[in-house]
């Protein structure tokens, strides 16, 4: 069963009660996972990245009561590039509270390397805006190949009919440039009424060039995708690598291993069966004090 995710659903720093409506109207519309995002837009040598909000509260709607729906709401980081100096606040500790991180580029150079350096799950660009530089495939093919999603929000061509024609422009542009591949449509509305359904959005996709199949992973498929290399990227932070079982999660971190389980085609049966074989016990040594090592005496002798 195909599950709709809308990975950029509302900004942060909107008023609680907006962003709870658009939480429960993403529900009642078919979403299973939504992210709300903070954006961090100014950035200097000094900025330190706040970490990830806290989770909402239940949503307050006697509909989600009533059908028994259930969603996932992400926390998502989006940091404006201007410079490559800004690039090292990716680097604070407060990133890695995130569930998922996106960065927006705003020249040609650092579009360039968000696509072949950064470790980032989303690129995203302001397709209202007439794009300093064009989507070329020798940038973004390392993007590719490293699972990394690019993004389409579709909201602002819906409000203002001023914008509608630079982000068709730039959408055009884009699907264009990945023949279709690893690009994620969101909303990023400003109300509730403004998000509009699985299949309408699925629709809108085909009017940015997509297929019909390419539509629908835009908003399911390529999603859990993102997921995924969030996960691999926060498991890996720093260099650091990290080996936890499934029974060891907490609740709320479960959706991690559903995404994976069906990124990768595994059941829960099979990833328990390789855990076995990965993460291994090495039997305690007792050791009588003073004396060496068994394998130490094997070798002198």
């Amino acid at each position: 069963m195909t599950k709709f995710s809308d990975l950029n659903l509302i900004d942060s720093r909107l008023d609680e009660k907006r962003k709870q409506k658009a939480i429960a109207r993403a529900a009642r519309l078919g979403y299973e996972v939504v992210a709300i995002n903070h954006r961090q837009a100014k950035l200097d040598r000094k900025t330190k990245i706040p970490s990830a909000p806290e989770r909402p509260k239940e949503v307050e709607s006697d509909y989600l009561k009533v059908q028994g729906k259930e969603i996932k709401v992400l926390s998502r980081l989006t940091v404006t590039l201007n410079d490559s100096a800004q690039t090292i606040v990716l680097r604070s500790d407060g990133v890695s509270t995130y569930d998922v991180l996106a960065v927006e580029p705003t020249t040609e150079k650092m579009f360039h390397k968000a696509c072949t350096e950064l470790e980032v799950d989303i690129i995203s660009c302001d397709m209202t805006m007439k794009l300093p530089f064009y989507f070329k495939h020798h940038s973004i093919k390392p993007a590719l190949e490293r699972g990394v999603q690019f993004e389409i929000c579709y909201t602002p061509a819906i409000r203002d009919t001023s914008l509608r024609r630079n982000v068709f422009h730039n959408a055009l542009a884009l699907v264009s440039s990945l023949k279709g591949k690893n690009i994620i449509i969101s909303s990023a509305v400003e109300n509730a009424m403004e998000l509009r359904g699985p299949q309408d959005v699925a629709n809108l996709g085909s009017l940015f060039g997509l297929s019909e199949d390419k539509a629908k992973a835009a908003i399911s498929t390529n999603c859990q995708s993102a997921l995924v290399h969030a996960f691999t990227r926060n498991g890996t932070i720093r260099s650091a690598m990290s080996v936890q079982k499934v029974t060891e999660l907490a609740p709320d971190e479960l959706w991690k291993v559903k995404a994976s389980l069906e990124a990768s085609g595994l059941s829960v049966e099979q990833l328990r069966e390789l855990e076995a074989k990965t993460v291994k016990k090495t039997p305690r040594q007792e050791i009588t004090p003073g004396e060496e090592p068994k394998e130490k005496r094997q070798k002198q002798r």
